[in-house]
């Protein structure tokens, strides 16, 4: 048997993994040792050479079984502390109990229009009636902003205003109606009794000016739209009635200083010299008649 095996094996050669020598193969896997067990091949996979790749399985490190152990007594914990307690970690932001840096800064919660919103002023019609039924309100002129807060329909007016349709079913005057917004039960209702409505731009300094200086002393010229908001309005730029519209300042360019230096001496000069001819002149000395 054994010179047999021998004969085989240089015959076709030991077989190898990658395929080569079938014949040796076939020898080799069912050839048996005279125990009866198999005979393996190399690079064969079996139940026996089955395992996990290399660092795919990290072996667990056993805790408090001595000193020897390099983690024995505190289990790699240290001495006492937070740490060393069961359940005790800690947030990301603590520092330790000092006001952490989430809590130094402000919250910054994105976007909010909040700080450039315009709140408007609102008022009702059943109002505005009243004080034309009582004789306040004359509606033989154009009502603004600036009649509405000297006849007393609002108290107190520092922002845009609005006119709300709140009595619009028993509004029964023609006015002529200039404010900065007006809902549609409110126009229609006006309109309906045959008034008319016009929607006014006024900015932050323009609305101040407009209603808290006489008319008649106010020298600025109010603000345009925008332009993404003109359209809003009837009236994008408001100006004041001919009757009290102070005269326009016009501009005569600049100044020639050679010109104006010039002049300036000859007015110095005139001046000395009517001194010196008013100094130089005889006084005459009045005679009274004696009796």
């Amino acid at each position: 048997l054994r010179m047999m095996l021998s004969f085989c094996r240089t015959l076709v050669g030991r077989p190898s993994p990658s395929g080569q020598g079938l014949m040796g193969m076939q020898v080799a896997r069912f050839m048996s040792t005279g125990t009866g067990k198999r005979i393996p091949v190399e690079g064969e996979l079996t139940l026996n050479t089955l395992k996990p790749n290399e660092g795919a399985h990290k072996k667990k490190r056993i805790l408090g079984r001595g000193l020897g152990s390099s983690k024995g007594k505190t289990c790699g914990r240290g001495t006492k502390g937070n740490g060393a307690r069961s359940g005790g970690t800690l947030n990301p932001g603590f520092e330790g109990g000092q006001t952490p840096l989430y809590k130094v800064v402000r919250k910054f919660e994105g976007f909010s229009n909040r700080k450039f919103q315009i709140v408007k002023e609102e008022l009702n019609l059943d109002r505005i009636q009243y004080f034309i039924d009582t004789g306040r309100l004359k509606t033989d002129q154009i009502i603004t902003m600036r009649t509405l807060k000297d006849s007393g329909v609002v108290s107190r007016l520092n922002s845009p205003l609005k006119v709300l349709g709140n009595g619009g079913d028993w509004f029964n005057a023609k006015i002529h109606l200039q404010v900065s917004a007006i809902s549609a039960s409110a126009r229609a209702a006006i309109e309906k009794n045959g008034g008319k409505v016009e929607l006014v731009f006024f900015n932050k300094l323009g609305l101040r000016e407009f209603l808290h200086t006489p008319l008649d002393k106010i020298t600025i010229n109010f603000a345009r739209a925008p332009v993404a908001e003109a359209h809003l309005y009837d009236i994008p730029r408001y100006e004041l009635p001919e009757s009290i519209r102070p005269p326009k300042v016009v501009y005569a360019g600049p100044v020639n200083l050679v010109q104006f230096a010039a002049k300036s001496r000859r007015a110095l000069l005139d001046s000395l010299a009517k001194r010196e001819r008013l100094a130089s002149a005889p006084v005459v000395e009045s005679q009274t008649a004696s009796i």
